[in-house]
């Protein structure tokens, strides 16, 4: 006997697969007297990964950053080349946003050449302490001789200068290695030429350099009124985006408002016009987007609207929430049914598998937005005639709902009409009908809010009824979900006709 179409419920939201190819080039420091040039061979590691790339010969290297996006912060937890280190201490374990348009040059030192040039720069400078030093202990010699200083005072000020001449070389040593670290290349002429003065121990002609941009009080007040000016300009446009995103949260409301009229007129293409608008209007509203693209997805079976919206909400979401959230698990979920209901189950599925995950961890291994992920699943399963894993996913999914919402909730109903619908794709018609029947019972004993839902459980008992020769029960089923589906969506709706099909077949 011929087996009817049956409406299967389904929740009906790949995995995206995010990834930046973060380039740069690995090289040495310029020095005055060498030139920067590439190395090869240095392994770099990001934090967070357990690979490791090596630069070419040409000194590049790639990392291919999976689920990160331009901007993510990342960071570098080594760079390692024998005989060298990075020059820019900090550059470790400092956040950095990744791009694979912006390239990131890895700068490194060689060790015995640092500690060569840091000597000598220090050497230089310590011969100018000791020039002042021995200035500043003949001034305190003379003052002595002349009277100006008692022995006592005499002796307390040498004193001090003994205690400043010791604090000195730890001081000297760690700005000869800051000088010995410095990539020249990075400097503009007058810098190169202070770095240059400071370098060979000529303080006075580096002093005089600086004095060429001016009057250094002068250039801080002005500096400090430049960030006056910037900072009382920056909260004026703090407060006037203030006042744009309220403006923008009523302008988004008034389109719901809208949305919400046509929608009590039937007016679905005006509805999803004004739902798309407000998603629109604020295009970082991760709910907002989720929203239009499900109505684009569902109900105007608009797919290339649907995908834009869906695709802009998970990467929304997971730039403002993070992987590990229940917005971006949500928004996972809604693009995995984009591309479910575009019959792409793999993709789909990998991105179910992804929801999953992150729910269990956020919600719960046994909590109802789970049980939504595992009743998608298991329609994949059943798509792929994999009937035991499909009855697996449901039977679990049901077992949640049936202890967290109870015997007579629209979920639990959902489950065992999908359960029903496995069965009787394997043409276990006694067992779909049993299914069949309780999630019928449940329904109908539901309010009217669930028409739709009601319609298709006693579309689908009317087929299983239709499969064991109750021909009589079967007409009286489909009957039913014909004038709830008609009531419901009208008589030219799809779903209104197929069940005045399944009706007349029946009765003919």
């Amino acid at each position: 006997m011929k087996r009817l179409n049956l409406i299967l419920i389904i929740l009906t939201a790949t995995v995206s697969v995010f990834a930046v190819n973060q380039k740069g080039t690995v090289r040495s420091i310029a020095r005055p007297n060498k030139a920067s040039t590439v190395l090869p061979n240095a392994i770099i590691r990001i934090r967070g990964s357990h690979n490791a790339v090596e630069s070419t010969q040409n000194g590049e290297y790639s990392l291919l950053l999976q689920n990160k996006q331009n901007g993510d912060p990342i960071v570098f937890s080594t760079v390692t080349l024998s005989g060298w280190e990075v020059a820019e201490q900090s550059f470790i374990g400092r956040q950095i946003a990744c791009s694979d348009q912006v390239p990131v040059d890895i700068l490194m030192v060689n060790r015995a050449d640092m500690e060569r040039e840091k000597e000598a720069i220090a050497a230089k400078a310590r011969q100018n302490v000791e020039f002042y030093y021995e200035k500043c202990l003949a001034e305190l010699d003379k003052e002595l001789e002349e009277g100006k200083l008692k022995q006592k005072e005499y002796r307390q000020k040498l004193d001090e200068l003994e205690l400043k001449y010791e604090q000195f070389e730890p001081l000297l040593q760690t700005m000869a290695e800051e000088y010995a670290r410095t990539d020249i290349a990075q400097l503009d002429s007058l810098s190169l030429q202070i770095n240059a003065a400071i370098e060979a121990g000529n303080p006075d002609e580096a002093e005089r350099l600086i004095m060429l941009k001016g009057d250094i009080n002068r250039r801080e007040k002005q500096l400090r009124e430049e960030q006056e000016q910037i900072s009382k300009a920056q909260a004026k446009v703090a407060q006037a985006a203030e006042n744009n995103r309220k403006r923008m949260r009523e302008l988004g409301m008034d389109f719901k408002h809208l949305y919400s009229i046509c929608l009590t007129r039937m007016q679905l293409d005006s509805a999803g016009y004004y739902l798309i608008r407000r998603a629109q209007t604020d295009t970082l509203d991760v709910d907002w987007q989720m929203q239009a693209g499900r109505f684009a997805r569902d109900i105007l079976q608009d797919m290339t609207t649907a995908k834009q919206f869906l695709d802009r909400a998970v990467i929304t979401a997971l730039q403002q929430y993070g992987r590990e959230s229940a917005q971006y698990a949500t928004a996972t979920n809604e693009s995995g049914c984009y591309y479910r209901v575009n019959k792409d189950d793999v993709k789909a599925k990998q991105l179910f598998e992804e929801s999953l995950q992150i729910r269990k961890l956020v919600c719960g291994e046994k909590s109802i937005p789970v049980a939504e992920i595992l009743n998608n699943l298991g329609e994949i399963a059943r798509s792929g005639k994999d009937y035991n894993a499909a009855l697996q996913y449901h039977k679990e999914a049901l077992e949640i709902r049936t202890k967290l919402s109870g015997e007579q909730d629209t979920g639990t109903a959902e489950s065992l009409n999908n359960i029903g619908g496995i069965y009787y794709s394997q043409g276990k018609c006694r067992q779909a009908l049993e299914y069949f029947f309780k999630a019928s019972e449940i329904f109908d004993s539901l309010p009217e809010t669930v028409m739709r839902k009601k319609a298709t459980a006693f579309n689908n008992l009317g087929g299983a009824y239709y499969c064991l020769g109750e021909k009589e029960k079967a007409v009286e089923s489909f009957e039913r979900a014909y004038q709830i589906y008609k009531t419901d969506l009208g008589e030219e709706h799809p779903l209104t006709k197929n069940a005045l099909h399944n009706m007349n077949y029946c009765k003919q």
